[in-house]
């Protein structure tokens, strides 16, 4: 595999960004579709299956643990903030798809608001950790 040449990776001090970016958008560009395409075909109900989507965040920290080029102190790190920003994103993708393809009620306007920031903050944490702990699994199993 040939590796870009303008990786924003210093020497193995500083994070692989590029690594974590392309293991952040793999798996939302995935999610964003099917939502879209659903949301699309008229069931827009299928965003609220996000809080299952927060397990790709075992993905995503295997992705990272496994390609990134940073010191394998910071593969951790690198996998727990990718895993966050996919849970934010993945939260965001909610509230945008709730808020403009699902109808509800004037007086159920405010639940509303506090399950779209509970499924932001609770995927943000979630799915950071799932990446981390992945991460962590395949940093022991490297080194053993």
């Amino acid at each position: 595999m040939i590796r870009e040449e303008n990786n924003t990776e210093q020497a193995g001090t500083g994070f692989d960004t590029g690594i974590m970016v392309r293991g952040v958008l793999a798996p939302l560009i995935v999610w964003g579709v099917v939502v879209g395409l659903a949301s699309w075909s008229g069931t827009p109900g299928v965003a609220c299956a996000t809080p299952i989507a927060w397990l790709i965040g075992l993905w995503v920290g295997n992705y990272v643990a496994a390609r990134s080029r940073s010191h394998p102190s910071r593969r951790r790190i690198e996998a727990l903030i990718s895993g966050g920003v996919l849970g934010f994103l993945m939260g965001v993708l909610f509230y945008v798809v709730s808020t403009l393809a699902m109808p509800v009620r004037p007086e159920e306007e405010q639940r509303a608001l506090y399950i779209s920031l509970g499924i932001i903050i609770f995927g943000t944490i979630i799915t950071a950790l799932l990446s981390l702990m992945t991460a962590s699994a395949r940093s022991r199993r490297a080194s053993s």
